[in-house]
């Protein structure tokens, strides 16, 4: 099976969540024996359709447009048998480049009209290769991605083989995701395999391909911490990582927020409850429990804390964001720590990363 995979992400030499998705998917593709063939329009000159018509009259099936979708990727269109369109989800549909490469299509149809079921269309020249879309978004809830849906099942009708789509890509670098990022992304590589034999994706394998990373609140709170971090460093989030900038929590509930983005599940193996009291403008105790390779959270004191610090909120938010030295603030009786100082602070490093950035903007490599 030949399938062409058009990419129309506008992202070059750092993450991009939508060619993450597709090259998830390339990998079961291939293991399912097809020969994939990848466009990035990012690099290609792809002109807007005229409306010149010419394509059905004057140079039947041609285009008069002369660039690389006339020369490459049209041709490309009609010889594969499953095309994917992958892209960024832009204004609940998809980016201009892509809407504007499924434009230029155009020749593909004649100009006489038909019809079937009291539907009107146009007889084609060639057979239609199925097509299916792969889009990521940022909303943690999947009802953003049906307008997107409805325009391939509307507009390719028999022929739209299916869809892959992914809410909140972003949690997919946070630890405490890491067993669900591995499951969705498994599905991933199973719904290429699938496609390679069938063209098809079963319904059991849609299923865990679209089901959340993690909690709608949780994953939501998490967007807004590094949002809220973004603007008050006035950067982008790749400028973020590249800086080492740590998100700072602006009260207690998101710094709670903050420690289950850092959390690592195997990085320790006994159960421990950690209390943390904060003095100054954000007054009041907030605690974290590590068990079985899960974390929870509550305001207010723990019943019997393994540790508690008690810190100004600011002065912590500072070690937090390294900032300050968290170990030189409780040896110097800055912060006041009871419990084994050795043990909380093999803790903070290795179960909450906390001298480590929130995400990586870092591509992820071998998925091809």
């Amino acid at each position: 099976m030949k399938i062409l995979a058009i990419n129309s992400s506008p992202r070059k030499n750092r993450v991009s969540y939508t060619e993450m998705v597709m090259n998830l998917t390339i990998k079961g593709l291939r293991e399912g024996g097809a020969e994939v063939d990848v466009v990035h329009l990012r690099d290609k000159k792809v002109k807007d359709c005229i409306g010149c018509f010419s394509c059905w009259t004057k140079t039947p099936g041609v285009c008069s447009l002369k660039d690389d979708m006339s020369k490459e990727i049209y041709p490309k269109w009609v010889a594969a048998d499953l095309v994917i369109y992958a892209t960024p989800l832009y204004h609940f549909l998809m980016t201009a480049s892509m809407k504007r490469v499924i434009e230029r299509t155009l020749p593909v149809a004649t100009p006489t009209v038909a019809a079937q079921d009291g539907k009107s269309y146009h007889p084609l020249r060639h057979e239609h290769p199925s097509l299916m879309f792969i889009s990521v978004a940022g909303f943690p809830d999947m009802w953003v991605f049906n307008e997107l849906s409805n325009y391939g099942k509307n507009t390719f009708g028999d022929t739209y083989a299916g869809e892959i789509f992914m809410v909140s890509p972003t949690a997919t670098q946070y630890p405490i995701f890491k067993d669900k990022t591995a499951e969705i992304f498994e599905a991933i590589i199973q719904g290429g395999r699938e496609l390679a034999e069938s063209k098809k994706i079963t319904p059991e394998t849609m299923e865990s391909i679209h089901q959340l990373i993690g909690p709608q609140e949780l994953v939501s709170s998490m967007f807004n911490l590094l949002s809220s971090s973004c603007i008050a460093e006035g950067v982008i989030p790749y400028e973020m990582d590249k800086k080492g900038i740590i998100p700072r929590a602006r009260d207690i509930e998101e710094f709670l927020v903050f420690m289950q983005t850092k959390f690592e599940p195997d990085a320790f193996k006994e159960a421990k409850t950690l209390q943390f009291s904060f003095t100054g403008e954000h007054n009041g105790s907030c605690h974290l429990t590590i068990k079985d390779r899960k974390v929870t959270v509550g305001m207010g004191d723990a019943e019997s804390p393994d540790f508690s610090l008690e810190s100004p909120f600011d002065l912590w938010m500072d070690v937090m964001t390294k900032k300050a030295d968290g170990v030189e603030m409780i040896k110097g009786g800055k912060c006041t720590l009871k419990g084994d100082e050795s043990e909380f602070i093999d803790i903070m490093e290795k179960v909450f990363n906390w001298k480590k950035a929130i995400i990586s903007q870092i591509q992820p490599e071998g998925l091809v």
